[in-house]
């Protein structure tokens, strides 16, 4: 091998050498520092502990059989549905805020749920209040754009 073609080889692994110890370097100092994301509670997020003894119970239904196509008869649900039988449609490009009046067919919610979406249900005690509307809508802004790979309608 040519002296130059050797030493141009040299450059080329001394630089990928270079790239991956900065990498570890760069992971290592992230885990080190402490900004690294851990699986530590969250706090000043969600209803305050107060709030939480008005809660209703947990409730733990099977989902087994459910998640069939229905569009031509009525689906009734639990308040707030998390699964269910659902129209063959979904909201493709679903708002990231639905209010009483722009609000797609339950049924059609339910589907999105089927594709990954997350949906923050709300009553009408937040409904008349229109700070706590204003607190949704907050909430609802970050996670507005549709999980990856679900643009298909099925």
């Amino acid at each position: 091998m040519p002296k130059t073609r050797r030493r141009r080889h040299l450059v080329i692994v001394v630089a990928v050498a270079l790239v991956v110890i900065a990498a570890a370097g760069s992971a290592w100092l992230t885990e080190r520092d402490g900004s690294r994301p851990t699986s530590a509670a969250v706090t000043g997020q969600g209803a305050p502990d107060s709030t939480a003894s008005k809660c209703g119970p947990v409730l733990r239904t099977s989902a087994a059989g459910a998640g069939e196509h229905i569009d031509n008869a009525p689906i009734a649900y639990p308040a707030p549905p998390s699964f269910g039988d659902h129209r063959s449609r979904w909201e493709v490009r679903a708002a990231s805020f639905y209010d009483v009046d722009s609000r797609p067919e339950v049924a059609v919610l339910v589907h999105n749920l089927e594709h990954g979406y997350n949906i923050l249900w709300y009553d009408e005690t937040v409904a008349d209040d229109n700070d706590a509307v204003a607190r949704v809508q907050e909430i609802a802004e970050p996670s507005a754009k549709p999980p990856s790979g679900n643009d298909k309608q099925d």
